[in-house]
């Protein structure tokens, strides 16, 4: 199949100075080129082509893709981009991954038995591996929707472990550790990660090639927890959380295939339960932790955006009680997924206010476009929404201050770039939002606590530091855990001070 992709090109100088000049309400080409000292002949042809580019009306004034090129000197072209999708055998559904070079390994047969072999020419090294052979009857090909929405997911994926490696600096066995939830509510378009916006899909072979993805199972623990079972992700680094349930329930729909077999002989040595009573005990976990949430927010809130992040949170810290004194590392990732809540909570907050012009708040002239007036602005926006200041460090250091109207731009132009946001972009965007709504749910919640910004990015603090595996002495997981549901219960408009939580 061959999809476009959205490639970032720089412009130069003289197009974005045409550009501004047109922005600054200097339309004439003959006054252009006595600003600029170029030939008039020059500007009138940039300006052809800014026109055909749809940078500038036939009028020539700065359209919409124009203002955006002008804040961000860049622009997107598109190129073609060969690639694969893998369709499950099964269920007919797409994995969420898109591979532009397929890696290979050789397969020695003897029999029933199949062997990896893998390393170098002269050194190769083997791996007993057991082949899942794929149905007689193979489902219909995918549409290019499906493909679309798969592509869009791994970059999600790739973006979410590329910030893990950056933030973090792991070793290729932290990484290891990285478990990617392949799939949830559609997050939108991602730009890195793949370096691919992709928006439509062609064919080149509508018949699908038979393959086999090979994946490792793994245990971390004899205790049987679902995260102490693990099957590495064919393709990206860490495993795959998705491909381990994929795999238990074939094997639970096909109790006597082979795989069946070799997976409960697997789970009997490595935890002393067959393949039954760890589906037992995995969904009684999980059903363990929906009551947990539901038995503090209420269990009229399952749409709540949040409710799924929370529930992993809260599974990741009944695997760390289950596992005692050796769950310190769990207890670690439990606290760091707070992250993971709190993000998806104010992402569904920003998507559902109005964003449209929203970076009218700091669209001040470029001579007054300083970072302390920013700084007044914001502060200025979380006084009338009812929060206390001085903000955060976090929302005023020099760097967010000075690109701070570039990123709300780009928001208010592209609302899908919420999907890759952190929470400091995500607090501002809803910041500048609540202004003049007081019904917003970061009004409602300063309307509890007005230190709300202040108790969100200590949190944000110790999220952080538990990611790279140093969490403060006086950090609790309890108390975490508590102030993450104080922090929901104010955004939804519950009077409770949280006081259990960090304080």
């Amino acid at each position: 199949m061959v999809a476009p992709e959205a490639q970032r090109q720089e412009r130069n100088l003289f197009e974005r100075t045409i550009l501004g000049l047109t922005k600054a309400r200097v339309y004439d080409a003959s006054d252009q080129g006595r600003l600029t000292g170029l030939d008039v002949r020059l500007i009138e042809a940039i300006k052809s082509q800014l026109t055909d580019e749809g940078l500038l009306t036939a009028e020539g004034r700065v359209t919409d893709k124009g203002d955006e090129v002008l804040h961000t000197a860049a622009y997107e072209q598109e190129r073609l981009v060969t690639g694969y999708v893998f369709q499950d055998p099964y269920t007919g559904t797409l994995w969420d991954r898109f591979v532009e070079e397929p890696r290979f390994a050789n397969v020695e047969i003897n029999g029933h038995n199949r062997t990896l072999v893998r390393g170098a020419t002269g050194r190769p090294f083997r791996t007993r591996a057991f082949a899942q052979h794929h149905p007689q009857q193979l489902p219909p090909p995918p549409g290019p929707e499906d493909v679309c929405r798969a592509i869009r997911r791994c970059q999600r994926s790739l973006d979410r472990i590329q910030s893990l490696v950056e933030e973090s600096r792991s070793s290729a066995s932290e990484l290891l550790d990285i478990q990617d939830d392949w799939g949830g509510e559609e997050p939108g378009l991602v730009e890195d990660g793949l370096g691919a916006t992709v928006t439509r899909v062609t064919f080149l072979d509508a018949k699908a090639v038979p393959c086999y993805l090979a994946t490792c199972l793994y245990s971390r623990s004899p205790i049987p927890l679902p995260s102490t079972l693990l099957a590495t992700d064919p393709f990206l680094p860490g495993a795959s959380d998705r491909l381990m349930r994929q795999i238990l329930d074939t094997a639970h729909e096909r109790r006597d295939s082979p795989l069946a077999v070799v997976l409960n002989g697997i789970l009997e040595r490595t935890h002393g339960a067959g393949l039954d009573e760890f589906r037992a005990q995995v969904e009684a976990l999980r059903l363990q932790a929906e009551h947990r949430v539901e038995e503090r927010l209420g269990f009229d809130n399952r749409d709540l955006a949040a409710f799924g992040p929370l529930v992993g949170m809260e599974r990741a810290f009944l695997e760390a009680e289950a596992l005692g004194d050796a769950g310190h590392d769990k207890e670690r990732d439990a606290i760091a997924s707070a992250r993971d809540v709190l993000e998806a909570q104010f992402r569904s907050v920003a998507s559902a206010s109005r964003l449209r012009g929203i970076e009218r708040h700091v669209d001040l002239p470029p001579r007054e476009r300083t970072p302390q007036r920013i700084q007044s602005v914001l502060e200025r926006a979380a006084t009338s929404v009812g929060l206390q200041v001085p903000l955060p460090t976090h929302l005023t250091g020099l760097q967010k201050l000075t690109t701070a109207y570039g990123r709300l731009r780009s928001v208010s132009l592209d609302h899908s770039r919420l999907a890759r946001a952190g929470i400091r972009d995500l607090f501002e965007v809803c910041l500048l939002a609540a202004v003049g709504h007081p019904d917003h749910p970061l009004a409602c919640a300063a309307a509890i606590d007005g230190a709300f910004a202040e108790r969100l990015f200590a949190l944000a603090d110790i999220v952080n530091a538990a990611k790279h595996g140093d969490c403060p002495s006086d950090a609790t997981p309890e108390g975490v855990r508590l102030e993450v549901y104080g922090l929901l219960e104010m955004m939804l408009g519950r009077a409770t001070n949280g006081s259990e939580g960090l304080a």
